[in-house]
């Protein structure tokens, strides 16, 4: 009976060791999971800090690249020939609406520059582009209208008479045609109104 229960006493010491023992581990697990954690929110706030000063530091960039683009925006529609620039690119780039609303803001700043009569038959060419013949003819007849000499007259007749040739309208086709022919014949669009006057002829 004795050595039984000194048996028992041994097995609940040697369980009472055990868990003892597993206590310890988990609580060195415990400790070294806090550990982990403090470090982590560590990191975390020196991240969110450096987020708030990525954050600041881009917005401070966005308001500079803003003033700047701003600035170059009063720059250029102050600069007459940085402005028929602009709307030239936008014309080569196919962006018709843009080209036509900067040179019609060009024409209003400067009407009387030297550009004024090109920004006028721009404006044409835009609306042709955009197939609005009506205000793209109003425009061709604005330039020799208006600015009676200037070098983009016979290419305001010419694009006119285009327009009444691709509707079949020949006979007033051949009436523009002739005009740059007989009124300006060395220029470029005098040999191009030539072939359509023979185009014209052969319908007959």
């Amino acid at each position: 009976m004795k050595n039984k229960l000194i048996l028992i006493l041994v097995l609940s010491l040697l369980a009472s060791g055990c868990v003892n023992k597993k206590i310890e581990v988990l609580e060195r697990n415990f400790n070294s999971l806090q550990e982990q954690v403090y470090e982590l929110k560590n990191k975390t706030e020196d991240q969110e800090k450096k987020i708030v000063a990525l954050e600041k530091k881009s917005e401070e960039l966005k308001q500079q690249i803003d003033k700047l683009k701003e600035n170059n925006k009063i720059k250029e529609e102050n600069d007459p020939y940085s402005l028929y620039s602009k709307g030239l690119n936008f014309y080569n780039q196919k962006k018709y609406s843009q080209a036509i609303e900067t040179f019609s803001l060009f024409l209003k700043k400067f009407p009387d520059n030297s550009l004024s009569d090109n920004s006028l038959y721009w404006i044409g060419e835009s609306y042709l582009k955009q197939n609005k013949i009506q205000l793209a003819k109003q425009y061709f007849r604005k330039v020799y209208k208006e600015y009676p000499t200037s070098n983009k007259v016979p290419d305001a007749y010419f694009k006119i008479g285009l327009i009444y040739y691709n509707q079949k309208k020949y006979r007033t086709a051949k009436f523009y045609f002739n005009k740059v022919v007989k009124s300006y014949p060395f220029t470029e669009v005098a040999k191009l109104s030539k072939n359509y006057l023979k185009k014209i002829k052969r319908r007959k």
